[in-house]
């Protein structure tokens, strides 16, 4: 029987882990609207109960759950050698479907997904003269069953393929802080960033097959994983700090 009535998190317990404060089991947060920080529990923290939930079903938070205990350790030998090197092909594809997972499963993720849907829906409907067909409302899936968030998760499991082997296009590096100024986690912890080629303000370039994109997963306070376009340069990449990568 699946348990529904659990606090799933939208960012997984392992990777929050590492930043945790003196004590293990608690992490700092920072509440942007109440501009307040404070120690929390790392198992109440970026989760809600149900938050997976579709139609009184627990199946993707148990995916989710399957996915993270086979990813949990490759991380952790990550965070304990602080090295690549010994990562082989098996472990560097789970560690890609682990990032692209992290990636879609946030509430942040949802929210967007559905104020994107929102305005197609929209223009389509302005397009269509105010109606729309009962074709183009199932292409839409605006008839489905089930809440806007609900629909969203049914779609993110089909997301993560596409999205791993864009991933493994990428140079897996491996970054370091000197501890002058350690590394956060955010409750949407997968960040993506273009330095060689910026956006024109009308079209984006942080797609994940987007030349020159940088996709940052943070795994410790100390360490980050970042999945490199191969046109930056190696050069380049020891220049801003590449402790190593994983075809050495």
């Amino acid at each position: 029987m699946q348990d529904t009535d659990t606090n799933q998190h939208y960012v997984s317990q392992f990777l929050l882990r590492g930043f945790h404060t003196e004590n293990e089991a608690q992490i700092w947060a920072f509440d942007k609207l109440t501009d307040r920080s404070f120690t929390t529990a790392i198992d109440r923290v970026a989760s809600e109960h149900g938050f997976y939930n579709i139609a009184g079903s627990a199946e993707i938070d148990d995916v989710i759950r399957k996915f993270e205990d086979a990813t949990a350790p490759i991380v952790e030998e990550i965070r304990t050698r602080k090295s690549l090197r010994t990562l082989n092909e098996y472990k560097r594809i789970w560690l890609s479907g682990f990032t692209a997972l992290q990636y879609v499963r946030t509430r942040a993720f949802s929210e967007r997904s559905q104020d994107m849907m929102r305005q197609i829906t929209q223009v389509v409907t302005q397009i269509s003269g105010g109606k729309l067909s009962k074709k183009l409302r199932k292409q839409l899936g605006l008839d489905a069953p089930g809440s806007e968030h609900e629909k969203t998760l049914s779609t993110i499991l089909r997301l993560v393929r596409p999205a791993v082997d864009e991933l493994l296009k990428k140079t897996l590096v491996l970054y370091r802080s000197d501890g002058s100024l350690p590394f956060w986690i955010g409750d949407s912890p997968v960040a993506m960033h273009n330095t060689i080629n910026p956006d024109d303000r009308l079209c984006s370039t942080l797609g994940l097959g987007v030349p020159g994109i940088e996709v940052y997963l943070p795994i410790s306070s100390e360490l980050v994983l970042a999945h490199m376009c191969p046109s930056i340069t190696r050069y380049d990449l020891i220049e801003i700090g590449v402790l190593c990568s994983c075809d050495e």
